[in-house]
Order: structure tokens, then C-alpha cells, then sequence
């Protein structure tokens, strides 16, 4: 975030900032409180717009853009311009600032004490007290976390551990928020322009590029917090889009996706149902996996899943853009240098770096090889939920202070669409994204899945090399598959032994906190041991009647519930060509008559100045009534030229479809689609205990 230069700093003056708008003051007079503190503090008596600048970053720790500085000073009457110069024409006394100055001594007072609890509270999750250098650095990292949303930061998991275990302390959790709340509203700052009230519009089609964890997130495979996100992201895409076709009947924001994107679902999709044949063994690190194959023993079910899947993206209006060349053969679209990115990096990892390259390189395409300045002339974006994506988009070779990066996450795309509808500086902010607990569990959850994933590779790379305790192994294996957590269920995780786990991320930590193995945790041992010895076998029933008959019983409720959707699914396809067909009569049988009248009109001009000369004395009437009569069409015609012009469109097979298109769209908002409810092993369980 380069509008945030010293996190520490920003703390108390962010907290201040959000207070003060809060009480119902505008940005530029929050600023201009701002401005007199550093006049009375420095004994200024005169400065450049550059020199305050300077102060506000130096003491404040944010950077307040020039233009906005340059409006504050006009909220104060006691400065007059000289040229390039602000002089102060009356002098000032500390007392003018009393209040303002107490309300920053008071955060910054509460950002102390806060600081020596995470400290407390550190010290009593570890073995071995910190040291000052540990202790200075673990602040430093509570500061960045809460002001900024991407550096990447030490002891990250003992400080979301801190947030998540004093969610019910509500002076700290409302503090938290507080300053969270500023550095949203601070950013707005630099999306404002010196009309203070207006943010520059869309004129121009964005399409927002959507990798694979983003889809994931919409469909819920990541959980229930990331699908809320991404629903409060396309919500504001929707409200956006809604504006813009009442004022000029066109969306602007497009959603798509790009073939890499397409190949890595339908991997995954491929490798959930290898895991449910048990011919793979499941990564307990994938959580998206986890999702598809959790409780599902009939390989059918991960191709319903998939089917799924595949209307939820029609749903939200999300499309495939095969955009794709040669990138060895075409030199001319080959814009990154993907070799600098490469070569630095180990084998294992090229591939995944030259893949992600590749989606950053359509994109850089797409804006036609240009640095992009402005947000709303962007054309293009990768959204993605990739760190490492993130990494290298904001990689210096790629990326200048003060430009849009090739990609961005949903927590920036939200934040800047819900400025652009002019919420930004709302009393109430609102958005889930700005909330120190749900950002302290996804980022718990996702270091948890990193945690785990170090574990399993180290796993793997003991299998390959032989000579291992399969048993052993196995244990390893279900330790880390009971580790699992979504976002919205990682409170657990803040105990001391799961915590030591961030730090030290091997299997045999885990075994050596669990308590004696029980008889289920050996039938999972079991379970796991068959799927490693026996790839190829299809694994047999081992559980009694009782659950084979629910297996038997759900397998018949979910066909009926399968027959009864398709056969809902029939109807609604027929009724919705039924409708459309209708409407494109009626829509022809118009334009046909518009037609038919049109071309009337045009041989009646040539044809009546051939006949009023043969028409006789006696009906002279008829040769002054038809000129007349004539007139009056063509100007009525006139005033129709746009029925005329649609008419005539309509001849086009091009126009018809799009009209049909059209109607689809609206016969979809009318007509709500049959759903898919099929009844899981679980939920009939309960029915018969």
C-alpha cells in the first residue's frame, strides 16, 4: 500500500482520522486538522504544499496526495497564499489544538497497551520468552497487519491467535476496527478527485480476469467466509452495472476466465475423482479438494458437483475467453521477460512460475502493453487469490510505485468498487473484508493449509525415496487430514501446541500431542493404508448393514431427487423457448409491419407524381389531397426512423440472435431455475437416529 509509510505511526493517526469522520466532519477538514497540528507543533510560519507534504508523512506516517492538501488549506482561514508559499497570518497557540492532540496521545496510547498484551500473550504461546529484537519485531508486524493488507509478515500466526482469542473484548476488537475503517477511508483519498464528492466513472469496458481460488471461492469449495467475500465483490460489479445500463444501456464490468484457468478446474475436478476411485491419494493442504471429495464414495456425484459448478459461473455471468497464441512463434505479443523471472527459481517451481507469468502476460497484452495509471481506464485485471501471483505482479520489473498492478485481490477490487459507488466515506463501513476477525481467519486458515502442505511434501518426498514405516506413515498422513480447517472454523488453532505446528511444520509434532489412538482413528489408519497399497482395487463396503441400507436408501432418494430436476429442468428449458419464441413473434410480426408500411410510403412517392397529371379536371381534389397526404406520412415516418431503423436491423440474423439473447436474460431474471438438492449420508443419519 504506498499511501501507508510507517504502519506505527499510521495506528494513532488512523484511528484519529476515522474518529473525526465519524463525528461528521468532511475529508478535507479532517486533513486540515491535520495541517494545523504540524503549523502549532513545528512553530511554522510559513511552508510550501511540498514542505507539508513532507511533515504529514514524516509525523503521520501516511501520504496525503497534493491535490487534496491543497483543498485542506482552504478550510483554514488563517492562511493566505503568497505565490508558491502558505503564510500564516495569525499566530497559533497549542490550546487551539488541545482536543485534537488528546485524541491522537489517547490511540497512540492504546496502540501501547495493546502492544504490550500481544506480547504477554506471545510469550505465554511459546517455550522461550522473546527477546527486544523479537518483541520490536513482533509489534512491527501487528502494525503491518492491521494497516496493510499485503506485506508479508513474522509471527503472523501469533498475531491472528491474539485478534481471534479476544474477538469478545470489544473496546480492543472496536479499536482494531476503527483503524482498519480509517485505512479505508484514508485510501479513498487517492481515488477522489479535487471535486470532493465525485470519483472518476467507467467509460470504458474493464474485464476482470478470474484464476482458479477465485472461482473456487464463489462456488463455497474454499468456504463459507471466502464465498461471502466474493459475493460482496460481485454485488458490487452487479450494482455497478446496474447504473450504467439505466444511463447508457450497457454493462461495463465483464467477468471471464482464461484456457490456463479452464485446464487447472478440470484437473482438479479429474484428480477429485481419482481420489474418490481411490487410484490418488487426497493433499490434506487443498481445501478446495477437501470440499469436492469429503463424505462422497460414487464417482458420479464429483461429475454433478462439476455440473454444478458449470451453472454457478452462468449464473454469475462468468465466461470462457480462449485467448491464446504461440508465445515462441508470435515475438510480438511475447511482452514479459519470462526468463529473468525463471532462471532464478529452482526446477520445481519453473513451471508454476512460467504459468503464472503467462495469465499476467495476457493481461499486460490486453492493455496493449501499457503502464496503467488510472483504475477506471485499467481495461483489463487478473483477480486472483494466488500469493505468490500477487508476488510477482508487484515485482519491481513488472511494477512502478503508483501503478495498477496486472492482477489485484478481491479485498482491493471491492474496496475500490465501493468507492466508486460513493460508500467509501461512509459513516459505516460495512464491508466484511474491513474486519480484523475475518481477515485474522482466513489468514490463520491459510497458514494452516501452508503449514500442512510443507508436511505433506516432506511425506511424499520420504515415500519416494523407500525404506519408510508404512504404518507410520499412514498415522503421519491422518495427523495432517485432522488438522484441516475452513476460514470459519480455525479458533481451535490458536492452542499452544497448534500454534508450535506454524513454526516447525512436521507430522510428527502432531503425532506426538494426540492421545492414544482410539478404535477410530485405527479405522482411519486402515482406511488410509488400503488407499496407498491398493490403487487399482475398488475399495469394498467395511460398515454394517445399518449403513449399507442408508447407502441404498440415499442412492434411490437422490435418483428420484436427479429424475425430478431433469424432468424440471425439461419444462423450464420448454417453457423458456416457448416465451422466447412468442416474444421474437410478436417482435417480427411489428417489425414486419413497420416494414411493410415503410416501403409503402417509398412507392407512394414515386408513384403519385407520375398519376396527378392524368388524373381528369373533375377529380383535381384527388392531385392536391395525395401530395398532402404524403407529406403527413413522411413526416410522421420521420418521427419513427428509429422503429425504421430497428425494423430494418431486425433483417439480420446478427440483431435477431442478440434480441434473443436478450430475452433469455430476462426470462432468466423472471423465472427463477429448478435447483439440484440432493440429500448427503449425514443428513439421513439423522433422520433415522
Amino acid at each position: 500500500m504506498n499511501i501507508i509509510n510507517d504502519q506505527k505511526k499510521c495506528m494513532a493517526s488512523l484511528a484519529v482520522f476515522k474518529q473525526l469522520f465519524n463525528s461528521g466532519n468532511d475529508i478535507f477538514c479532517i486533513i486540515a486538522e491535520f495541517i494545523k497540528q504540524e503549523i502549532i507543533s513545528r512553530g511554522l510560519t510559513d511552508f510550501t504544499e511540498q514542505q507539508m507534504h513532507e511533515f504529514l508523512l514524516i509525523d503521520n506516517g501516511f501520504d496525503v496526495p497534493q491535490a487534496v492538501i491543497h483543498t485542506s488549506i482552504k478550510r483554514l482561514p488563517f492562511l493566505t497564499r503568497q505565490k508558491e508559499s502558505v503564510i500564516v497570518s495569525t499566530s497559533l497557540s497549542s490550546d487551539e489544538c488541545t482536543t485534537f492532540k488528546k485524541q491522537i496521545d489517547n490511540a497512540t496510547e492504546e496502540r501501547e497497551l495493546i502492544s504490550k498484551r500481544l506480547i504477554n500473550y506471545a510469550n505465554s504461546k511459546r517455550e522461550v520468552a522473546l527477546t527486544n529484537e523479537e518483541e520490536t519485531e513482533l509489534c512491527k508486524s501487528f502494525y503491518a497487519y492491521v494497516v496493510d493488507d499485503t506485506a508479508p509478515i513474522r509471527f503472523s500466526e501469533l498475531v491472528c491467535a491474539f485478534i481471534l482469542e479476544n474477538e469478545n473484548d470489544i473496546e480492543l476488537q472496536k479499536h482494531l476496527n476503527l483503524i482498519r475503517e480509517g485505512v479505508i477511508s484514508f485510501i479513498g483519498l487517492s481515488y477522489y478527485n479535487n471535486s470532493y464528492g465525485t470519483v472518476d466513472s467507467f467509460d470504458k469496458e474493464i474485464y476482470i480476469y478470474l484464476e482458479t481460488e477465485i472461482l473456487f471461492h464463489m462456488a463455497g469449495y474454499n468456504g463459507l467466509t471466502y464465498q461471502n467475500l466474493f459475493e460482496e465483490f460481485y454485488s458490487q460489479i452487479q450494482e455497478i452495472n446496474k447504473m450504467h445500463q439505466i444511463k447508457n444501456g450497457k454493462k461495463v464490468i465483464f467477468l471471464r476466465y482464461f484456457t490456463e484457468t479452464l485446464n487447472e478446474i478440470n484437473e482438479y475436478f479429474d484428480q477429485a475423482e481419482k481420489i474418490v476411485r481411490r487410484s490418488k491419494l487426497p493433499d490434506p493442504s487443498k481445501t478446495a479438494m477437501h470440499s469436492l471429495v469429503n463424505g462422497v464414495t460414487d464417482p458420479s456425484v464429483i461429475m454433478d458437483k462439476r455440473t454444478e459448478f458449470d451453472r454457478l459461473l452462468k449464473e454469475h455471468g462468468i465466461q470462457y475467453e480462449d485467448y491464446s497464441f504461440d508465445l515462441s512463434k508470435d515475438n510480438g505479443a511475447y511482452c514479459l521477460d519470462y526468463k529473468s523471472f525463471i532462471d532464478d527459481k529452482e526446477s520445481s517451481v519453473q513451471e508454476k512460475v512460467y504459468s503464472d507469468l503467462t495469465l499476467l502476460n495476457w493481461i499486460y497484452i490486453k492493455r496493449n502493453k501499457r503502464k496503467i495509471e488510472s483504475f477506471a481506464n485499467m481495461k483489463a485485471i487478473l483477480l486472483t487469490g494466488n500469493y505468490h501471483v500477487m508476488q510477482l505482479a508487484m515485482d519491481e520489473r513488472l511494477h512502478q510505485p503508483r501503478e495498477l498492478a496486472l492482477s489485484a485481490t478481491i479485498d482491493f477490487l471491492t474496496t475500490r468498487f465501493w468507492f466508486s459507488l460513493c460508500k467509501g466515506l461512509s459513516k459505516d463501513c460495512k464491508l466484511l473484508s474491513a474486519n480484523v476477525l475475518t481477515k485474522a481467519r482466513l489468514a490463520l486458515a491459510s497458514l494452516n493449509c501452508e503449514s500442512i502442505n510443507k508436511a505433506y511434501k516432506e511425506i511424499e518426498q520420504e515415500i519416494d525415496k523407500g525404506g519408510y514405516d508404512k504404518e507410520l506413515m499412514k498415522s503421519r498422513i491422518a495427523s495432517l487430514h485432522r488438522r484441516f480447517r475452513m476460514p470459519e472454523n480455525v479458533d481451535d488453532l490458536t492452542e499452544k501446541s497448534n500454534l508450535a505446528f506454524f513454526t516447525d511444520c512436521r507430522s510428527d509434532i502432531l503425532l506426538a500431542e494426540e492421545a492414544a489412538k482410539d478404535a477410530a482413528h485405527k479405522h482411519e489408519v486402515n482406511i488410509l493404508m488400503q488407499s496407498i497399497e491398493e490403487k487399482d482395487k475398488t475399495i469394498e463396503s467395511q460398515t454394517d448393514m445399518f449403513l449399507r441400507v442408508l447407502k441404498d436408501r440415499l442412492q434411490e432418494i437422490n435418483k428420484k431427487e436427479k429424475d425430478q430436476f431433469q424432468k424440471d429442468q425439461s419444462e423450464y428449458d420448454l417453457s423458456k423457448t416457448d416465451w422466447i419464441n412468442k416474444q421474437m413473434n410478436k417482435i417480427r410480426d411489428r417489425n414486419i409491419v413497420i416494414i411493410a408500411i415503410f416501403m409503402f410510403i417509398i412507392v407512394a412517392m414515386i408513384v403519385v407524381p407520375l398519376i396527378i397529371p392524368c388524373i381528369p379536371n373533375k377529380y383535381s381534389w384527388i392531385g392536391i389531397l395525395l401530395p398532402a397526404l404524403l407529406s403527413c406520412i413522411n413526416r410522421i415516418s420521420a418521427l419513427k426512423n428509429t422503429a425504421i431503423s430497428k425494423a430494418i436491423d431486425y433483417c439480420f440474423l446478427s440483431t435477431r440472435n442478440n434480441i434473443r439473447l436478450e430475452l433469455e436474460n430476462k426470462y432468466y431474471e423472471q423465472y427463477q431455475k429448478p435447483v439440484l438438492k440432493l440429500t448427503t449420508l449425514e443428513e439421513l443419519e439423522k433422520q433415522y437416529k
